[in-house]
């Protein structure tokens, strides 16, 4: 194979950039088909309803400051069981199509148990991730790949101050209309990777598939539109959660 000159360098940069995301794509096929080899087990169905609010601020050409609301209706949308609040920040590689996210996570969830009367469970989360995008004409591309720790019920739990880590991986497809209108199917994996006993080996936790669009009024308004098909495994009753998600991005110029 002919090295890469300075006159054919731009050539060879996308050729690596489609190895990259071919193997993306293979990736995410092979961890796909392992799910659908698993034994099958009784399933609990819930429709649920996720909304969130994003806002992020350019401290720079480079670094983003975010931060990100969630509540979710759950038990077939009737009431708030679960909600979050997300702060970090985006160092962004412009030139190799890279950024690397920091980010804290408070998150709040209305826990129940056998013979123990409901309460809401404070758990912290933690994560650094590295995220790829790349655009081909109308079409973006984007991939993350994320370490994730969480502890939960720190003060209320033996086990509550050992943390549990988790490698998360999301892959999205976008199409742009225009300015304007914009639809995007997505598919994200969980690896729970380190745990407390008895759940210590690692394993595939849950999958997620989206699909969904935007609407972007200007550089500051966005909303969007989803639907999410979740899947939780290697669990006595794994969860099939049904979702309607709506969420709204507001960022400062």
């Amino acid at each position: 194979m002919r090295p890469c000159s300075f006159e054919n360098k731009k050539c060879c940069n996308g050729k690596r950039d489609n190895k990259i995301f071919v193997l993306i794509i293979l990736l995410s096929c092979v961890f796909s088909f392992k799910m659908f080899g698993q034994k099958k087990q009784y399933a609990v169905n819930d429709a649920q309803v996720w909304e969130n609010f994003n806002m992020d601020k350019n401290l720079s050409r480079s670094l983003v400051v975010r931060f990100s609301h969630e509540g979710r209706f759950t038990n077939n949308d009737s009431r708030l069981t679960y909600y979050f609040e997300d702060v970090g920040l985006e160092y962004k590689l412009h030139f190799h199509h890279l950024a690397i996210l920091a980010d804290y996570v408070f998150i709040r969830k209305l826990t129940s148990q056998t013979f123990v009367q409901e309460y809401w469970d404070t758990r912290h989360q933690y994560y650094v991730a590295l995220t790829w995008a790349k655009k081909s004409g109308q079409f973006e591309f984007h991939d993350r790949q994320m370490i994730m720790g969480q502890v939960k019920d720190v003060h209320s739990s033996l086990s509550g101050k050992i943390p549990d880590y988790y490698l998360r991986n999301k892959f999205s497809a976008k199409y742009n209309f225009n300015y304007y209108w914009s639809v995007y199917a997505a598919e994200e994996l969980y690896w729970h990777v380190i745990s407390p006993q008895p759940d210590a080996q690692p394993h595939l936790n849950r999958i997620r598939y989206f699909l969904g669009g935007y609407y972007r009024m200007n550089n500051k308004n966005e909303f969007e539109l989803y639907y999410l098909f979740e899947q939780h495994m290697n669990i006595v009753n794994p969860n099939h959660n049904y979702v309607v998600g709506v969420g709204y991005t507001y960022s400062f110029q």
